[in-house]
């Protein structure tokens, strides 16, 4: 096992050595729009006999073609994480109460599962198989989507039986998607401005995410149904369910400046801002780890840790940038900026 251009590879997996199965049509619901733009057709596997293609994909990528619910061409959706996952981590979750899973692995329903639909997830088998994988269907009894092999996505299928964890993390591509429509951008990336009022003037603020991480959680939860009253007393029902959350963990860039500016000169600062901040980005990244012992989250503290450095060179060349002509001294000076970690976390909701 080796990393080759920073995506984990096994040289002597190969796809014969693994089971190719028919997506499960039981159960098909309808299934929203996918981030990173698969539209749903709602049509089953283009494959004679229902099967999928084993060996190894001509012209190094799967093909696109129609599976249960998704149009998708997999070479949409990039490489998974560079690392793998620790199984001993508190996110990891076991489908099976045995000794496979590390200790901190919480036992959840299969149900659980479910929340990992349209994320990369990391699946531990019971057979001491371990894997990437992009899923696409879950069902009463099996999962299936699409598997990583080193250099190329294939389609895959697996008993639930057979699962003994797994742990999800969001596709960095769907992040963005959803930031983006959630909150519009410029072309450089820098949301659009927000302002700020103050006892002296009215400031305009723009911001530009450096390192976004979103970790979900998942947990076997219940819903009280009210049934009835019966001698003046409230009879409800309690419903197991399974809730999940996001926490997202984020480093962004801010940029101040007085609202009464002309726009010319916005753009202009704003142009400035993101040209500078390219370093930035490359040394708050540096120190991500490769090793499969790294965490995500590990990584994202890494990350926090050389803020300073990374500020004061954004400081260098972004004041290097503002000695522009163009752009008065005064004006200059009364320019602000700074780099943010902030933790969000939304509240639990019902899948």
């Amino acid at each position: 096992m080796f990393y080759k251009d920073n995506l984990f590879e096994n040289k002597n997996e190969t796809f014969d050595e693994y089971e190719f199965s028919s997506f499960p049509l039981e159960e098909m619901q309808r299934i929203p729009q996918i981030p990173g733009g698969f539209t749903p057709n709602f049509q089953p596997p283009n494959f004679p006999g229902g099967n999928f293609p084993s060996g190894n994909p001509q012209g190094g990528n799967v093909p696109g073609v129609n599976v249960p619910g998704v149009n998708i061409n997999p070479s949409q959706l990039g490489a998974p994480p560079n690392f793998i996952p620790n199984q001993n981590d508190k996110a990891v979750k076991s489908l099976t109460s045995s000794n496979y899973g590390g200790p901190q692995s919480k036992f959840v329903s299969q149900n659980s599962i479910k929340f990992c639909l349209f994320q990369f997830t990391y699946i531990w088998e019971r057979g001491g198989r371990n894997y990437w994988a992009f899923l696409l269907n879950v069902d009463r009894v099996s999962v299936s989507g699409l598997r990583w092999f080193g250099r190329r996505w294939a389609y895959f299928g697996v008993d639930l039986r057979r699962i003994d964890s797994f742990v999800c993390y969001r596709n960095k591509c769907e992040s963005c998607l959803e930031d983006n429509l959630s909150r519009q951008t410029n072309e450089n990336g820098f949301k659009n401005a927000k302002k700020l009022y103050t006892n002296s003037e009215v400031r305009e603020s723009v911001s530009k995410t450096l390192v976004s991480l979103n970790i979900p959680e998942t947990k076997d939860d219940f819903i009280v149904q009210p049934i009835g009253i019966v001698d003046s007393e409230n009879i409800e029902n309690t419903i197991p369910c399974v809730s999940s959350r996001d926490t997202q963990y984020t480093i962004e860039l801010e940029v101040m400046y007085p609202e009464t500016l002309d726009e010319t000169i916005k753009d202009k600062i704003i142009e400035y801002a993101n040209e500078a901040c390219e370093e930035t980005v490359t040394i708050i990244n540096a120190t991500r780890g490769n090793t499969h012992s790294v965490n995500p989250l590990e990584n994202f503290n890494n990350s926090t840790k050389v803020i300073p450095k990374a500020l004061a060179h954004f400081s260098s060349e972004f004041n290097s940038k503002l000695r522009d002509p163009k752009i008065d001294k005064d004006i200059a000076r009364s320019i602000t900026y700074s780099i943010t970690q902030g933790k969000t976390t939304d509240p639990w909701k019902t899948i």
